[in-house]
C-alpha cells in the first residue's frame, strides 16, 4: 500500500516497490492508436490535467502532455511526452496549428481538452482536427448546449429537472431589476465563460461576474457585458 507524506503543505503519494511492479506492467494501448502516444493531454497547465496524466499512466496508457512551459504535468514521471503550445488567449488559428503540429510528430490516438479557450479553438477548427485524430469531445450540438448556460438550463427544464429561478442581464442597467426579481444572496454566472471581444479571446474574469453581491453592499455591480445570467 502506498504511503503519505506531506511536503510543503501538499499531500504527496509515496509509491513502494509493489506498487511501481504493478504501475510499470504491461502496457494497455488505446484501441485505434498507431503513434507515438495514445493520449495528448492538452492545456498541460491544469490541475485536471496533470491528475489525468497520472491516472491513464497508471493505467499502462503512453500519455503525453502539451501546453504552457513549466507546465506541471510536464513534471509526472507519467508523461511519456511534452512540448510548449501557444497560449489559448492567442488567435485560435495558431493554438491549432501548435496542436497540429504536434500530432504530426506523435500521432496520439486521441487528444484531450482541459480549458475552455481550447475546447473554442478546436470547434471552430474541428474538421481539420478530426482528420488527424479523435477529440474527447462531444458532438458540436451537445456542445453548442454544454457552453451556454442558457441552453442547458433551458434543456434541462424540457426534461423536468428543476432548475434556481433567475433572470438574464443585459448590462449593468439591468441589475437593480434582477434583484428584485430574485432577491439576495445572488449567484451570477456568465451565459458562456469563453469570449472574443475585438480579436481579443478570454475567459470571464470573476471579479467581473459579479461583485459586492451581498446585502452590505447597497448594490450589485456587474460590469456591462452581454449575457449575463443571474440564477
Amino acid at each position: 500500500m502506498s504511503s503519505l507524506r506531506i511536503v510543503d503543505t501538499a499531500f504527496v503519494f509515496r509509491a513502494t516497490e509493489p506498487d511501481l511492479i504493478v504501475r510499470s506492467g504491461r502496457r494497455r494501448p488505446l484501441p485505434g492508436a498507431s503513434g507515438l502516444l495514445d493520449v495528448a493531454m492538452l492545456d498541460a497547465a491544469e490541475r485536471q490535467s496533470l491528475v489525468c496524466v497520472r491516472s491513464w499512466g497508471r493505467a499502462g496508457l503512453r500519455v503525453g502532455a502539451f501546453g504552457a512551459p513549466s507546465s506541471p504535468a510536464f513534471a509526472s514521471r507519467w508523461c511519456a511526452a511534452q512540448a510548449t503550445l501557444p497560449p489559448v488567449t492567442e488567435a485560435p488559428r495558431r493554438l491549432v496549428d501548435g496542436i497540429l503540429e504536434q500530432l504530426e510528430t506523435y500521432r496520439p490516438g486521441v487528444i484531450v481538452p482541459a480549458h475552455d479557450g481550447t475546447i473554442e479553438a478546436l470547434r471552430r477548427f474541428r474538421g481539420e482536427v478530426e482528420a488527424r485524430t479523435r477529440i474527447a469531445m462531444a458532438s458540436e450540438s451537445a456542445m453548442r448546449i454544454a457552453v451556454s448556460k442558457p441552453l442547458t438550463l433551458a434543456l434541462a427544464e424540457s426534461l423536468g429537472i428543476l432548475v434556481p429561478a433567475g433572470v438574464t442581464v443585459a448590462g449593468e442597467r439591468d441589475v437593480d431589476d434582477a434583484l428584485e426579481t430574485v432577491g439576495l444572496p445572488t449567484v451570477v454566472k456568465p451565459a458562456q465563460s469563453w469570449v472574443e471581444r475585438d480579436g481579443v479571446r478570454r475567459s470571464v474574469p470573476a471579479e467581473t461576474r459579479g461583485r459586492q453581491l451581498c446585502p452590505h453592499a447597497g448594490a450589485c455591480h456587474a460590469r456591462s457585458s452581454p449575457g449575463w445570467e443571474h440564477c
